[in-house]
């Protein structure tokens, strides 16, 4: 598209761009690259997604750029999803070879937690805490181990809506509020 060297280009997914339409591309292009070119080094040290995802941030330059910002794309997901493609779902970690079941890991934590009704009050002072990704993760458990506990599905349902009042990119926020929703109605017909 650069070498179109338009002057004004209307996208899928983000504002129109007017005037400098060709810096604009030439911007986007760069910051993929840097992405894939950022990925690349660190899949051949070996890193991890998660050490990935640190490893990759976009420099100032591009950084700064609104219209770079993730609003509809991500770089964390962009690094994630090179990392599958490349290198399959296996992450390096020796227990991900060995992953205990879902229920299982919410029993561990139970237990670690004193039970699960313990579980569910680490969950709301969490939430109380203003962490409502860590009120999330421990719902979770309790979710899992009491999956008629409406209380608890209500007290997820309003950490993701947190969530993802506080996530930028929008099908990371709209997938969150889906998933609000759905545990919403669960909680108020009893399923």
């Amino acid at each position: 598209m650069v070498g179109e060297d338009p002057l004004h280009v209307v996208g899928g997914h983000t504002a129109p761009i007017r005037n400098e339409a060709k810096q604009v591309l030439t911007n986007y292009r760069d910051a993929m690259q840097w992405v894939l070119d950022r990925t690349l080094e660190g899949l051949s040290q070996f890193m991890t997604p998660d050490e990935l995802v640190e490893h990759t941030g976009l420099p100032e330059r591009f950084a700064k750029l609104d219209y770079l910002g993730d609003y509809y794309g991500s770089v964390e997901g962009t690094v994630r999803d090179l990392y599958a493609q490349d290198l399959g779902w296996f992450d390096g970690d020796p227990l991900s070879l060995h992953r205990e079941s879902p229920m299982r890991q919410s029993e561990r934590m139970a237990e670690l937690a004193g039970g699960i009704d313990r579980l569910a009050a680490k969950a709301a002072e969490a939430m109380a805490g203003d962490d409502p990704l860590g009120a999330a993760q421990l719902l979770r458990h309790v979710i899992r181990l009491r999956p008629q506990d409406r209380d608890s599905k209500r007290m997820m349902a309003d950490a993701l809506e947190i969530v993802a009042e506080r996530t930028f990119n929008a099908p990371m926020r709209n997938y969150t509020l889906s998933s609000a929703n759905r545990l919403r109605r669960e909680a108020e017909e009893g399923r």
